[in-house]
């Protein structure tokens, strides 16, 4: 029996010598313990070494290695081939110029990484012979989780917020920013608020939470700009600062939002739109309850006419259409809650299944008790 293979198709683009990028196949011997990192070296050593592409630790620590893999950004050496199916597609991290094959210029992200000072501001300045500057480990615990980020820009590459609006500063240096925010050691905090709490900083994002999503290393970028903390940020509203510089317009090849298939090329975006929909039909629906309700203080003839429609093909149609919605939007926050948007009690993180729990009740418990306020 012949040995398992898997199928490659991979992004190739040369700005010296294509015009647009192109798609390549190849062919790769399959093993049960392989990432997709193993399967892109595998072509670079014996099939092409032509491929240009980044990589390091081969251990998920690094960031090197983020790449679009079947439609969703991924470390390469962190997806198993294993659970792929036989044809992988694997493309260059979207929202970014192709530089070369599936290496992306990042130098926008630089830039704004830059931007909100990454770093200690300490307190005074202090001597080594000083000694350290100490923490307690429940003021460690305030940051910690901020810490694990490795530049890897997974989150930047499933934003949809990044993707059109090229002056957001973006997720990863958002989360970069609150991490040094909640340091004990640093003072910081007013000098990276012009970047931070401007138009284009936490004001900019719109809470879908895909960047939790994809996140490698759970570092919930998406939280760390919807904290209490930091809604303090929230509360200043600046100028929105100045226009990428002119040489942004000058790199190679770039995916640009308007293009045909562009949302349809992105699944995370796609149930962001539907969530976004479903909200819509759910709040119609409160709302036609909440005029059965004013019909029926307009007496008897006015609460029929109410019913009667509300029973009739269209009404029954957008009832049903209302609880379908209803429940994949429950269905999406279960996904995305949990990650982006933790709730906490005492200290301690709810359960997103309790989260869960709780908004069907209210849905139901408020359903319930007016459509009996109506029928009574």
């Amino acid at each position: 029996m012949s040995e398992r293979v898997i199928e490659l198709e991979i992004l190739r683009y040369d700005p010296e010598q294509d015009e647009a990028p192109h798609f390549q196949t190849y062919t790769v011997p399959y093993r049960n313990d392989w990432v997709v990192l193993d399967a892109i070296n595998y072509v670079k050593d014996e099939l092409d070494c032509t491929l240009s592409y980044r990589w390091s630790c081969h251990m998920a620590v690094c960031g090197s290695c983020g790449m679009t893999v079947n439609g969703e950004p991924a470390l390469a050496c962190h997806a198993f081939l294993r659970d792929y199916p036989q044809k992988i597609r694997i493309e260059p991290l979207q929202n970014f110029p192709v530089e070369r094959d599936l290496v992306v210029v990042i130098d926008d992200f630089i830039d704004k990484l830059g931007s909100v000072k990454p770093y200690l501001v300490a307190k005074e300045e202090r001597d080594v012979d000083d000694g350290e500057h100490l923490q307690t480990p429940a003021e460690l615990a305030q940051f910690k989780q901020y810490t694990a980020c490795i530049n890897c820009l997974l989150c930047y590459s499933a934003c949809p917020q990044y993707a059109l609006t090229e002056t957001f500063v973006g997720p990863a240096a958002l989360a970069l920013a609150h991490r040094y925010n909640l340091d004990s050691r640093d003072v910081g905090r007013s000098a990276r608020e012009d970047v931070v709490a401007s138009n284009s900083g936490i004001w900019e994002c719109s809470f879908v939470g895909t960047c939790s999503e994809v996140c490698p290393k759970t570092v919930d970028p998406a939280g760390s700009h919807t904290t209490d903390e930091d809604c303090q940020h929230r509360r200043l509203l600046l100028e929105v600062p100045d226009a990428l510089e002119e040489s942004m317009s000058r790199r190679p090849y770039i995916r640009e939002p308007s293009k045909t298939g562009w949302w349809l090329a992105r699944p995370r975006y796609i149930r962001y739109m539907m969530r976004e929909i479903s909200a819509v039909f759910i709040g119609i629906y409160v709302v036609v309850l909440i005029v059965g309700l004013l019909q029926l203080s307009r007496g008897e003839a006015a609460y029929n006419e109410f019913l009667a429609s509300a029973e009739g093909p269209a009404g029954l149609t957008f009832a049903v259409f209302a609880i379908l919605f209803a429940i994949y939007h429950t269905y999406t926050w279960f996904q995305v809650t949990p990650k982006a948007m933790p709730l906490t009690l005492g200290g301690k993180r709810i359960p997103g299944a309790f989260i869960i729990a709780a908004h069907w009740f209210g849905f139901i418990l408020v359903s319930t008790a007016l459509w009996l306020l109506v029928g009574s």
